[in-house]
Order: structure tokens, then sequence, then C-alpha cells
């Protein structure tokens, strides 16, 4: 005997409806959407333009307002993703060490003084790598870098 015999098909039926919709449940669960393209870390919507690639569209929106600031006249020299060594590349027990570099999204002149400057919403501020390197663009080159 399966056990089944004293259940009515009103049971069966009820039995059956709930199997089916557990597991209706459990698949829907396991589903991913996949839209072709991997979400960015922070959220943040890479952009190309004919000036170049941002990675954000803060970071496009302020090159915008620096390149009006330098047609006015109130910065000067404007540069993007200006790269600078924090550690140069050294060999250590035969390997090669690669260097440490620090990226900056502008370099530009404001009142004769060098400003470098670094798109950073408040969550990528406290990515612990960014810390250490903005530290040792303070230590290795005397620069602080000015977050917008």
């Amino acid at each position: 005997m399966n056990g089944f015999e004293d259940w009515s098909e009103e049971d069966v039926i009820r039995h059956n409806q709930r199997i089916k919709s557990q597991a209706i449940k459990n698949t829907t669960m396991t589903i991913k959407l996949d839209t072709g393209k991997p979400r960015a870390k922070y959220g943040n919507k890479v952009t190309v333009t004919e000036e170049g690639r941002f990675d954000s569209l803060k970071e496009l929106n302020r090159y915008e307002q620096l390149k009006l600031m330098e047609k006015a006249g109130e910065i000067k020299n404007l540069e993007r993703q200006k790269k600078y060594v924090l550690q140069p590349s050294f060999k250590f027990l035969g390997k090669t060490i690669r260097e440490i570099g620090y990226v900056a999204d502008y370099v530009y002149e404001k009142d004769g003084k060098l400003v470098v400057e670094d798109c950073k919403s408040p969550i990528t501020r406290k990515n612990p790598v960014y810390k250490l390197k903005k530290k040792m663009m303070m230590y290795v080159h005397g620069i602080e870098i000015k977050e917008s």
C-alpha cells in the first residue's frame, strides 16, 4: 500500500497543486536575468563621447563644467586622465613587481596652483585602495586630491 488509498479526488488535486506551486517557487528563486552586460561595481554608467570615455555621468558633467571654466579663463591647462607614479616597478627575488600608479580624472591650474581632481561618490571615497593612493599622492608628490 502506498498510503494514498483513503485520499479523495479533491485531496489528490490539492496535493498536486501544492507540489506544482512549490516547484514554481523554487525555480523562480534561482532565475537570474542576463542583460548581456555586467552591472558596474558602484552602479555608475560608463559613457563614451567624442571627448573620450567617462566612468560615470558625474565625471562627464564635471568635465563639461571644467571646459566652460577653462574657456572663461578661470582655469588653464586642463588635462584628463593624467597618470602619476606612486611607486616605480622593481625587482624582488628575481620577480618584477609592478608599479603603483594613480590616474587623476582632471589636472588643471587655478590661481597659479596645480589642482588634481577626482570625481568620487561617497561610497568610492571610502574604498581602501583609493584612500591609500590618496595618502601616497600627498607623500610622494606633495599633492592633495580634490574630490568632486
